[in-house]
């Protein structure tokens, strides 16, 4: 049960079935086994018992029964309130916890490595207003379609992909996405012809770009989201194909022609054995 103290209970609950309905639909199309659902319980846990926690915090807070305690919590406020920064802190809500899965407990790029503490994975991405690619402004999630995402920060993720990862990001149902600032976005240049299958999107707040760069990313990078928004992880372009396999892995999904990894053979000598 979520306590309504701090008016939470339908955003978990929304989240809880976001996390869960894309990993049903990877599981029943085929693209991963039912392992993924193991993820559900770790990924989100954590999360809602905080903001319980944080509830049950609230109603102590605003319910208090002693009169003196109560006419204290009043100037508390009063004085909190009034005074920059902590009151905007206080009206904007951002002591409620925010949605991030702790290290080793989600489906993503670990960071438990020191190198990788600052990385994006397991992180849920900001939702900014962009310049989509017919002028206007969009929400970013109206722009990123429903499956996978790939976006590259100033490139077109595809570029340095080989075929077998293009036909394994298509199984997924992925779509690429090419970020640049506000007016950055490459114009005027007759002989250039806009990649086919891919999003140029120009980030007019800069929320989106200052948000990567945060946790260290920049020009080349690419950021690998997962259906719910959540970052399943974040690399370099060269690094993409090796990001590639490993997400392919850990979906254990079916191969694509000509791809023989032992997970999948032995998925393959599984149901070879079933049907017999």
């Amino acid at each position: 049960m979520t306590p309504q103290f701090i008016g939470q209970g339908m955003n978990a609950g929304v989240r809880d079935a976001f996390n869960l309905a894309w990993k049903l639909d990877a599981v029943m199309a085929g693209s991963a086994t039912d392992a993924l659902l193991d993820s559900y319980q770790s990924e989100r846990l954590p999360h809602v018992r905080s903001m319980i926690r944080t509830a049950v915090q609230m109603k102590d807070f605003v319910s208090m029964a002693n009169p003196l305690k109560a006419i204290l919590r009043n100037a508390l406020t009063r004085t909190a309130m009034a005074t920059p920064g902590i009151g905007r802190y206080l009206r904007e809500g951002s002591f409620i916890p925010q949605p991030s899965y702790a290290g080793g407990s989600y489906f993503g790029m670990s960071r438990r490595m020191r190198r990788m503490r600052r990385s994006p994975a397991g992180r849920q991405l900001p939702q900014p207003s962009v310049k989509g690619p017919g002028g206007r402004g969009e929400r970013l999630d109206d722009l990123l379609g429903s499956g996978f995402v790939l976006i590259g920060i100033g490139i077109d993720p595809r570029r340095s992909m080989t075929e077998a990862d293009r036909a394994t990001w298509r199984r997924l149902d992925t779509r690429f996405v090419t970020v640049y600032p506000f007016g950055g976005r490459p114009q005027g240049d007759a002989a250039r012809v806009r990649p086919e299958g891919a999003v140029e999107i120009e980030d007019v707040s800069g929320e989106l770009l200052a948000w990567l760069r945060s946790h260290g990313h920049v020009q080349g990078s690419v950021v690998i989201v997962r259906p719910d928004r959540f970052v399943y992880g974040a690399v370099g372009e060269r690094e993409l194909s090796a990001a590639t396999r490993r997400i392919q892995g850990e979906l254990q999904a079916a191969p694509v022609k000509g791809d023989t990894t032992p997970v999948q053979a032995e998925q393959a000598g599984r149901t070879a054995r079933i049907s017999a």
